[in-house]
Protein backbone atom coordinates (compact mmCIF):
# COMPACT_ATOMS: atom_id res chain seq x y z
CA UNK A 1 0.00 0.00 0.00
CA UNK A 2 2.91 2.39 -0.63
CA UNK A 3 2.00 5.28 -2.74
CA UNK A 4 3.18 8.24 -4.49
CA UNK A 5 2.41 12.00 -3.48
CA UNK A 6 0.60 12.56 -6.68
CA UNK A 7 -2.31 10.75 -5.76
CA UNK A 8 -3.82 12.02 -2.77
CA UNK A 9 -3.79 15.92 -2.08
CA UNK A 10 -1.75 17.27 0.36
CA UNK A 11 -2.95 17.08 3.97
CA UNK A 12 -3.63 20.35 5.75
CA UNK A 13 -1.18 22.65 6.92
CA UNK A 14 -0.18 22.37 10.74
CA UNK A 15 -1.89 25.66 11.53
CA UNK A 16 -4.86 24.32 9.47
CA UNK A 17 -5.24 21.34 11.72
CA UNK A 18 -5.20 22.93 14.91
CA UNK A 19 -7.63 25.59 13.64
CA UNK A 20 -9.63 22.55 12.53
CA UNK A 21 -9.56 20.81 15.78
CA UNK A 22 -10.28 24.19 18.06
CA UNK A 23 -13.16 25.10 15.78
CA UNK A 24 -14.60 21.29 16.58
CA UNK A 25 -13.84 21.94 20.23
CA UNK A 26 -15.93 25.57 19.95
CA UNK A 27 -18.65 24.05 18.21
CA UNK A 28 -19.25 21.18 20.60
CA UNK A 29 -19.41 23.68 23.26
CA UNK A 30 -21.81 26.17 21.94
CA UNK A 31 -24.37 22.54 21.81
CA UNK A 32 -22.88 20.89 24.88
CA UNK A 33 -26.33 21.31 26.67
CA UNK A 34 -27.99 19.81 24.18
CA UNK A 35 -25.33 17.16 23.70
CA UNK A 36 -25.39 16.40 27.63
CA UNK A 37 -29.48 15.96 27.16
CA UNK A 38 -28.83 13.88 24.33
CA UNK A 39 -26.51 11.27 25.73
CA UNK A 40 -29.02 11.48 28.60
CA UNK A 41 -31.52 10.76 26.81
CA UNK A 42 -30.29 8.48 24.32
CA UNK A 43 -27.92 6.09 26.34
CA UNK A 44 -29.80 6.59 30.20
CA UNK A 45 -25.83 7.92 31.45
CA UNK A 46 -26.08 9.75 34.52
CA UNK A 47 -25.44 13.65 33.73
CA UNK A 48 -22.78 14.00 35.74
CA UNK A 49 -20.63 11.09 33.21
CA UNK A 50 -22.51 13.04 30.28
CA UNK A 51 -20.99 16.36 31.02
CA UNK A 52 -17.82 15.16 32.05
CA UNK A 53 -17.52 13.20 28.39
CA UNK A 54 -18.64 16.21 27.04
CA UNK A 55 -16.03 18.68 28.79
CA UNK A 56 -13.15 16.16 28.25
CA UNK A 57 -13.59 15.79 24.90
CA UNK A 58 -13.91 19.71 24.41
CA UNK A 59 -10.45 19.60 25.92
CA UNK A 60 -9.51 17.30 23.87
CA UNK A 61 -10.10 18.46 20.91
CA UNK A 62 -8.57 21.82 21.66
CA UNK A 63 -5.32 20.27 23.18
CA UNK A 64 -4.05 17.18 22.11
CA UNK A 65 -6.42 16.41 18.59
CA UNK A 66 -4.15 18.92 16.14
CA UNK A 67 -0.35 17.52 17.68
CA UNK A 68 -1.25 14.09 17.82
CA UNK A 69 -2.68 13.77 14.35
CA UNK A 70 0.59 16.39 13.00
CA UNK A 71 2.99 13.33 14.68
CA UNK A 72 0.59 10.55 13.69
CA UNK A 73 1.02 11.74 9.38
CA UNK A 74 4.47 12.69 8.43
CA UNK A 75 5.54 11.67 5.47
CA UNK A 76 1.96 9.89 4.98
CA UNK A 77 -1.23 9.78 2.98
CA UNK A 78 -4.83 9.15 4.18
CA UNK A 79 -5.57 5.77 3.68
CA UNK A 80 -8.52 6.42 1.75
CA UNK A 81 -7.97 8.73 -1.24
CA UNK A 82 -10.76 10.37 -3.37
CA UNK A 83 -13.61 8.47 -3.94
CA UNK A 84 -12.82 5.86 -1.15
CA UNK A 85 -14.40 6.06 2.49
CA UNK A 86 -12.64 5.23 6.03
CA UNK A 87 -15.38 3.23 7.73
CA UNK A 88 -15.80 2.78 11.22
CA UNK A 89 -18.20 1.31 13.61
CA UNK A 90 -18.49 2.73 16.85
CA UNK A 91 -18.83 1.20 20.08
CA UNK A 92 -22.69 1.10 21.85
CA UNK A 93 -21.09 2.82 25.03
CA UNK A 94 -19.74 5.57 22.51
CA UNK A 95 -21.30 9.01 23.33
CA UNK A 96 -19.99 12.31 22.42
CA UNK A 97 -16.43 11.08 21.99
CA UNK A 98 -16.54 9.78 19.07
CA UNK A 99 -15.85 13.15 17.88
CA UNK A 100 -12.56 12.71 18.88
CA UNK A 101 -12.37 8.97 16.87
CA UNK A 102 -14.03 10.51 13.76
CA UNK A 103 -11.82 13.26 13.79
CA UNK A 104 -8.61 11.72 14.24
CA UNK A 105 -9.44 9.69 11.02
CA UNK A 106 -11.39 12.85 9.38
CA UNK A 107 -8.54 15.34 10.03
CA UNK A 108 -6.15 12.49 8.45
CA UNK A 109 -7.22 13.63 5.30
CA UNK A 110 -10.26 10.48 4.90
CA UNK A 111 -13.40 10.87 4.17
CA UNK A 112 -15.05 9.30 7.00
CA UNK A 113 -18.42 7.49 7.33
CA UNK A 114 -19.36 6.30 10.97
CA UNK A 115 -22.20 4.01 12.34
CA UNK A 116 -23.25 4.68 16.08
CA UNK A 117 -25.60 2.52 17.93
CA UNK A 118 -29.06 3.26 16.72
CA UNK A 119 -29.99 4.08 20.49
CA UNK A 120 -27.72 7.42 19.83
CA UNK A 121 -29.83 8.69 17.33
CA UNK A 122 -29.71 11.86 19.28
CA UNK A 123 -25.95 11.85 19.65
CA UNK A 124 -25.61 10.88 16.28
CA UNK A 125 -27.76 14.18 14.65
CA UNK A 126 -26.26 16.34 16.61
CA UNK A 127 -22.46 14.71 15.89
CA UNK A 128 -23.41 15.40 12.30
CA UNK A 129 -24.33 18.58 12.42
CA UNK A 130 -21.23 19.46 14.29
CA UNK A 131 -19.23 18.14 11.54
CA UNK A 132 -21.11 19.70 9.15
CA UNK A 133 -20.46 23.01 10.62
CA UNK A 134 -16.65 21.99 10.42
CA UNK A 135 -16.08 19.98 8.09
CA UNK A 136 -18.78 19.82 5.47
CA UNK A 137 -18.98 16.14 3.46
CA UNK A 138 -15.80 15.16 5.17
CA UNK A 139 -18.31 12.72 7.52
CA UNK A 140 -21.44 11.09 7.11
CA UNK A 141 -23.08 9.25 10.16
CA UNK A 142 -24.60 5.88 8.73
CA UNK A 143 -27.94 5.74 10.26
CA UNK A 144 -29.56 3.67 7.67
CA UNK A 145 -27.58 0.53 7.75
CA UNK A 146 -28.11 -2.34 10.58
CA UNK A 147 -24.90 -3.58 12.32
CA UNK A 148 -24.26 -6.42 10.33
CA UNK A 149 -25.08 -4.77 6.94
CA UNK A 150 -23.00 -1.85 7.96
CA UNK A 151 -19.96 -4.82 8.30
CA UNK A 152 -20.47 -6.83 5.42
CA UNK A 153 -20.36 -3.53 2.91
CA UNK A 154 -17.25 -2.51 4.85
CA UNK A 155 -15.97 -6.06 4.35
CA UNK A 156 -16.92 -6.74 1.36
CA UNK A 157 -16.01 -3.15 -0.70
CA UNK A 158 -13.30 -2.26 -2.44
CA UNK A 159 -14.18 1.48 -2.06
CA UNK A 160 -13.54 0.95 1.66
CA UNK A 161 -9.85 0.45 2.19
CA UNK A 162 -10.39 1.14 5.92
CA UNK A 163 -13.04 -0.41 8.85
CA UNK A 164 -12.50 0.19 11.92
CA UNK A 165 -14.91 -1.71 14.32
CA UNK A 166 -15.60 -1.58 18.29
CA UNK A 167 -17.19 -4.56 19.62
CA UNK A 168 -17.48 -7.97 21.76
CA UNK A 169 -15.69 -11.02 21.43
CA UNK A 170 -18.15 -11.98 19.23
CA UNK A 171 -17.55 -9.71 16.52
CA UNK A 172 -14.16 -9.74 16.86
CA UNK A 173 -13.88 -13.79 16.28
CA UNK A 174 -16.14 -12.77 13.47
CA UNK A 175 -14.37 -10.77 12.26
CA UNK A 176 -11.15 -12.53 12.29
CA UNK A 177 -13.42 -15.91 9.86
CA UNK A 178 -14.60 -12.99 7.32
CA UNK A 179 -10.83 -11.43 6.82
CA UNK A 180 -11.09 -10.62 2.76
CA UNK A 181 -7.20 -12.20 2.32
CA UNK A 182 -5.38 -11.02 -0.34
CA UNK A 183 -7.07 -7.68 -0.29
CA UNK A 184 -5.65 -4.09 0.46
CA UNK A 185 -7.90 -3.56 3.05
CA UNK A 186 -7.11 -2.35 6.70
CA UNK A 187 -9.22 -3.63 9.20
CA UNK A 188 -8.74 -2.88 13.61
CA UNK A 189 -10.70 -4.07 15.77
CA UNK A 190 -10.85 -3.01 19.44
CA UNK A 191 -12.64 -5.48 21.79
CA UNK A 192 -13.32 -6.26 25.78
CA UNK A 193 -11.35 -6.17 28.59
CA UNK A 194 -10.82 -8.22 31.63
CA UNK A 195 -8.72 -5.24 33.27
CA UNK A 196 -7.06 -6.67 36.04
CA UNK A 197 -5.99 -4.44 39.43
CA UNK A 198 -3.19 -5.50 41.28
CA UNK A 199 -3.22 -4.13 44.68
CA UNK A 200 0.35 -4.51 45.95
CA UNK A 201 2.26 -4.69 49.64
CA UNK A 202 2.52 -1.24 50.99
CA UNK A 203 -0.25 0.27 49.30
CA UNK A 204 -2.70 2.57 51.35
CA UNK A 205 -5.96 1.12 51.38
CA UNK A 206 -8.23 4.47 51.62
CA UNK A 207 -6.79 5.66 48.97
CA UNK A 208 -6.59 2.84 46.49
CA UNK A 209 -9.92 1.93 48.07
CA UNK A 210 -11.46 5.34 47.12
CA UNK A 211 -9.25 5.21 43.51
CA UNK A 212 -10.86 1.98 42.26
CA UNK A 213 -14.63 3.45 43.43
CA UNK A 214 -14.23 6.35 41.45
CA UNK A 215 -12.66 4.54 38.46
CA UNK A 216 -15.01 1.57 38.53
CA UNK A 217 -18.58 3.64 38.96
CA UNK A 218 -17.95 5.77 35.98
CA UNK A 219 -20.31 5.38 33.63
CA UNK A 220 -22.43 3.03 36.18
CA UNK A 221 -19.62 0.04 35.36
CA UNK A 222 -19.73 0.41 31.75
CA UNK A 223 -16.00 1.50 30.67
CA UNK A 224 -13.94 -1.26 28.75
CA UNK A 225 -11.08 -0.02 30.71
CA UNK A 226 -12.39 0.24 34.16
CA UNK A 227 -10.91 -2.36 36.47
CA UNK A 228 -12.82 -5.33 37.20
CA UNK A 229 -10.79 -8.39 38.50
CA UNK A 230 -9.24 -7.20 41.68
CA UNK A 231 -6.01 -8.96 42.50
CA UNK A 232 -5.10 -8.16 46.61
CA UNK A 233 -2.38 -8.93 48.15
CA UNK A 234 -3.08 -10.95 51.50
CA UNK A 235 -1.82 -8.55 53.91
CA UNK A 236 -3.86 -5.61 52.25
CA UNK A 237 -7.25 -7.72 51.47
CA UNK A 238 -9.41 -7.54 54.18
CA UNK A 239 -8.86 -4.23 54.73
CA UNK A 240 -9.55 -2.70 51.15
CA UNK A 241 -12.76 -4.97 50.90
CA UNK A 242 -13.88 -3.75 53.95
CA UNK A 243 -13.73 -0.13 52.29
CA UNK A 244 -15.11 -1.31 49.04
CA UNK A 245 -18.28 -2.78 50.29
CA UNK A 246 -19.04 0.51 52.91
CA UNK A 247 -18.27 3.00 50.25
CA UNK A 248 -20.14 0.47 47.22
CA UNK A 249 -22.78 0.07 49.22
CA UNK A 250 -23.50 4.09 49.41
CA UNK A 251 -23.68 4.18 45.66
CA UNK A 252 -27.70 4.63 44.79
CA UNK A 253 -29.32 2.99 42.10
CA UNK A 254 -32.12 4.31 39.71
CA UNK A 255 -33.35 6.46 37.45
CA UNK A 256 -30.30 8.92 36.16
CA UNK A 257 -32.86 11.81 35.59
CA UNK A 258 -33.40 12.02 39.03
CA UNK A 259 -31.35 13.73 41.68
CA UNK A 260 -28.20 11.45 43.57
CA UNK A 261 -28.63 8.77 41.68
CA UNK A 262 -25.12 7.15 40.87
CA UNK A 263 -25.57 4.02 38.80
CA UNK A 264 -28.52 4.21 36.51
CA UNK A 265 -29.16 1.48 33.73
CA UNK A 266 -26.99 -0.92 31.63
CA UNK A 267 -27.11 0.28 27.80
CA UNK A 268 -27.03 -3.03 26.81
CA UNK A 269 -29.93 -5.51 27.68
CA UNK A 270 -27.40 -8.14 27.43
CA UNK A 271 -25.65 -7.12 30.63
CA UNK A 272 -28.21 -7.89 33.57
CA UNK A 273 -28.89 -11.49 32.23
CA UNK A 274 -25.30 -12.37 31.61
CA UNK A 275 -24.07 -10.51 35.33
CA UNK A 276 -26.76 -12.52 36.86
CA UNK A 277 -25.15 -15.95 35.42
CA UNK A 278 -21.67 -15.44 36.00
CA UNK A 279 -22.56 -14.35 39.91
CA UNK A 280 -24.74 -17.83 39.86
CA UNK A 281 -21.60 -19.76 38.40
CA UNK A 282 -19.25 -17.93 41.15
CA UNK A 283 -21.07 -18.83 44.13
CA UNK A 284 -21.93 -22.19 42.89
CA UNK A 285 -17.76 -22.29 42.54
CA UNK A 286 -17.56 -21.10 46.16
CA UNK A 287 -16.87 -17.46 45.64
CA UNK A 288 -18.83 -15.34 48.37
CA UNK A 289 -21.12 -12.50 47.55
CA UNK A 290 -20.54 -10.00 50.35
CA UNK A 291 -22.18 -6.79 48.98
CA UNK A 292 -25.26 -6.56 46.06
CA UNK A 293 -26.03 -9.54 43.76
CA UNK A 294 -29.16 -8.08 42.96
CA UNK A 295 -30.05 -7.71 38.93
CA UNK A 296 -33.54 -6.60 38.33
CA UNK A 297 -34.65 -5.57 34.96
CA UNK A 298 -32.61 -2.86 33.52
CA UNK A 299 -29.85 -2.32 36.62
CA UNK A 300 -27.32 -3.95 38.40
CA UNK A 301 -26.77 -2.85 41.62
CA UNK A 302 -23.61 -2.26 43.05
CA UNK A 303 -21.80 -5.71 43.65
CA UNK A 304 -18.45 -6.86 45.33
CA UNK A 305 -17.59 -10.54 45.36
CA UNK A 306 -14.72 -12.40 46.99
CA UNK A 307 -13.42 -15.69 46.62
CA UNK A 308 -12.86 -15.61 43.20
CA UNK A 309 -10.71 -17.89 41.21
CA UNK A 310 -9.83 -18.59 37.78
CA UNK A 311 -12.12 -21.46 37.56
CA UNK A 312 -15.38 -18.95 37.21
CA UNK A 313 -17.02 -17.25 34.69
CA UNK A 314 -16.66 -13.78 36.74
CA UNK A 315 -12.82 -13.84 36.56
CA UNK A 316 -13.16 -15.07 32.92
CA UNK A 317 -15.80 -12.99 31.23
CA UNK A 318 -15.99 -9.82 30.51
CA UNK A 319 -18.53 -7.66 33.04
CA UNK A 320 -19.06 -4.61 32.25
CA UNK A 321 -21.19 -3.65 34.83
CA UNK A 322 -20.55 -1.90 38.64
CA UNK A 323 -19.28 -5.39 39.87
CA UNK A 324 -15.71 -6.38 41.64
CA UNK A 325 -14.39 -9.67 41.31
CA UNK A 326 -11.72 -10.17 43.96
CA UNK A 327 -9.14 -12.41 44.29
CA UNK A 328 -6.54 -12.79 46.86
CA UNK A 329 -2.58 -14.04 46.11
CA UNK A 330 0.31 -13.89 48.29
CA UNK A 331 2.88 -13.00 45.92
CA UNK A 332 4.01 -10.97 42.53
CA UNK A 333 4.44 -14.06 40.94
CA UNK A 334 1.22 -14.93 41.72
CA UNK A 335 -0.41 -12.21 40.57
CA UNK A 336 1.33 -11.80 37.62
CA UNK A 337 0.20 -15.22 36.97
CA UNK A 338 -3.36 -14.32 37.47
CA UNK A 339 -3.17 -11.62 35.89
CA UNK A 340 -1.65 -13.12 32.38
CA UNK A 341 -4.36 -16.04 32.34
CA UNK A 342 -7.25 -14.13 30.30
CA UNK A 343 -7.88 -14.30 26.82
CA UNK A 344 -7.84 -10.47 27.12
CA UNK A 345 -5.55 -7.88 27.52
CA UNK A 346 -6.73 -4.88 27.27
CA UNK A 347 -5.46 -2.43 30.04
CA UNK A 348 -3.41 -3.53 33.51
CA UNK A 349 -2.81 -1.09 36.74
CA UNK A 350 -1.31 -1.82 39.73
CA UNK A 351 -0.41 0.06 43.08
CA UNK A 352 1.83 -0.32 45.99
CA UNK A 353 5.33 -1.70 46.54
CA UNK A 354 6.99 -3.40 43.22
CA UNK A 355 3.85 -1.54 40.98
CA UNK A 356 6.06 -0.43 38.21
CA UNK A 357 8.14 -3.61 38.24
CA UNK A 358 5.04 -5.73 37.91
CA UNK A 359 3.44 -3.18 35.34
CA UNK A 360 6.62 -3.36 33.48
CA UNK A 361 6.32 -7.39 32.83
CA UNK A 362 2.82 -7.63 31.87
CA UNK A 363 3.36 -4.50 29.23
CA UNK A 364 3.99 -5.71 25.38
CA UNK A 365 5.55 -3.53 23.18
CA UNK A 366 5.00 0.11 22.83
CA UNK A 367 3.28 -0.16 19.52
CA UNK A 368 1.45 -2.71 17.58
CA UNK A 369 3.75 -5.31 17.00
CA UNK A 370 3.03 -8.21 14.28
CA UNK A 371 1.99 -11.55 15.52
CA UNK A 372 2.08 -14.91 14.16
CA UNK A 373 -1.31 -15.82 15.59
CA UNK A 374 -3.85 -14.08 18.65
CA UNK A 375 -1.48 -13.74 21.71
CA UNK A 376 -2.14 -14.18 25.22
CA UNK A 377 -0.73 -13.01 28.30
CA UNK A 378 0.45 -9.11 27.43
CA UNK A 379 -1.46 -5.79 28.13
CA UNK A 380 -1.62 -2.93 25.63
CA UNK A 381 -2.06 -0.42 28.16
CA UNK A 382 -1.07 0.31 31.71
CA UNK A 383 -0.47 2.40 34.54
CA UNK A 384 0.55 2.84 38.15
CA UNK A 385 -1.10 3.89 41.13
CA UNK A 386 -3.88 4.71 38.63
CA UNK A 387 -6.91 2.89 37.82
CA UNK A 388 -9.10 5.22 35.90
CA UNK A 389 -8.42 5.42 31.97
CA UNK A 390 -8.58 9.13 30.65
CA UNK A 391 -11.30 10.30 27.84
CA UNK A 392 -9.62 10.24 24.20
CA UNK A 393 -6.41 8.90 25.40
CA UNK A 394 -4.33 8.52 22.05
CA UNK A 395 -2.65 5.55 22.02
CA UNK A 396 -5.42 2.25 22.97
CA UNK A 397 -5.61 -1.31 22.40
CA UNK A 398 -4.23 -4.09 23.81
CA UNK A 399 -3.62 -8.01 23.21
CA UNK A 400 -5.54 -11.16 22.82
CA UNK A 401 -9.56 -11.17 22.22
CA UNK A 402 -8.93 -6.95 23.29
CA UNK A 403 -8.03 -5.86 19.63
CA UNK A 404 -6.23 -6.30 16.38
CA UNK A 405 -4.77 -4.77 13.27
CA UNK A 406 -5.17 -6.92 9.79
CA UNK A 407 -3.19 -5.23 7.18
CA UNK A 408 -2.37 -7.62 3.85
CA UNK A 409 -2.68 -10.90 5.54
CA UNK A 410 -0.68 -9.64 8.44
CA UNK A 411 -1.84 -9.68 11.97
CA UNK A 412 -0.58 -6.89 14.69
CA UNK A 413 -1.28 -6.62 18.37
CA UNK A 414 -0.23 -3.49 20.84
CA UNK A 415 -1.09 0.08 21.49
CA UNK A 416 -2.05 1.63 18.49
CA UNK A 417 -3.31 5.05 17.30
CA UNK A 418 -6.57 5.91 15.05
CA UNK A 419 -4.66 8.78 13.04
CA UNK A 420 -1.82 6.50 12.02
CA UNK A 421 -3.88 3.40 11.18
CA UNK A 422 -5.79 5.69 9.19
CA UNK A 423 -3.05 6.66 6.97
CA UNK A 424 -0.74 4.62 4.83
CA UNK A 425 3.51 5.67 4.11
CA UNK A 426 4.35 7.44 1.10
CA UNK A 427 7.31 6.59 -1.34
CA UNK A 428 9.35 9.35 -1.31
Amino acid sequence: MMSSFNEYPPLPSASALRSIASDLARHLQEHGARMIAAIVEDLDLLPADAAHEVSATIHHLDAHLANEVIGHTRARAPIAPAGKEAWMMLPANTTVYAIVEIARAALSGNPVRARMTRRARLVSALIQRIFNEVLPERVHMERSLSGPDFVTRALDSDDVPFFMAWGGEALGDELLARLPRGKQKRIVFEGPGKDPAIILPGAHPREVAAALISAKFAYSGQTCTAPENLLIHRSVHDEIVELLVSAAGQRRVGDPREQDVDVGPMMSPKIPPLVKTQLSDAVAKGAEILLGGRVEGAYVYPTVVTGVTPAMRIFRDETFAPVFAICVFDSEEEAIALARDSRFGLRVSAGGVGARRVIDQLLGTDYAEPVAEITYGKFGIGSVDSFADSVGSPAFGGYGKSGWIWDRDQLYQGPKATAREATIPLRL
